[in-house]
């Protein structure tokens, strides 16, 4: 992932990664996404803002079309601390699996509304069926 960034020129000032609901993180004990996005920081020595907030329990979406992803996951996504750190900043979106887009897409919204400036996104793999 590190090897595509640096191939595609892409710098940025923050990392987001994408977030689990609270009671799925308590069930399986981590949020994968942030482990990934833990390691970039690492790499590329930028800092991780865990600030996105998925305030509802959503079931498993890998079932579900691109227009029931996008029903569901209306309004799941809020930005919690920090938010004013974004402002007129390059994020990297962080998530494991790309599918539809759909769960990027929300939290770029979120994220542009409060005044990010770019946002790139990168994920570990992708799902089948991925459109």
């Amino acid at each position: 992932m590190n090897d595509k960034l640096q191939y595609e020129n892409i710098n940025v000032d923050y990392i987001i990664p994408v977030p689990l609901h609270k009671k799925r993180l308590r069930k399986r004990g981590y949020n994968q996404s942030l482990l990934i996005a833990n390691q970039l920081s690492k790499i590329n020595k930028k800092e991780v803002l865990d600030i996105v907030v998925r305030s509802k329990n959503t079931d498993f979406l890998s079932k579900l079309s691109k227009k029931e992803r996008i029903k569901k996951l209306q309004n799941v996504f809020t930005l919690s601390k920090n938010e004013n750190r974004i402002y007129k900043k390059d994020l990297l979106i962080v998530d494991d699996i790309f599918t539809t887009g759909t769960t990027t897409n929300e939290i770029s919204k979120n994220l542009l509304n409060s005044g990010a400036s770019k946002i790139y996104v990168i994920t570990f793999a992708t799902g089948k069926n991925i459109y």
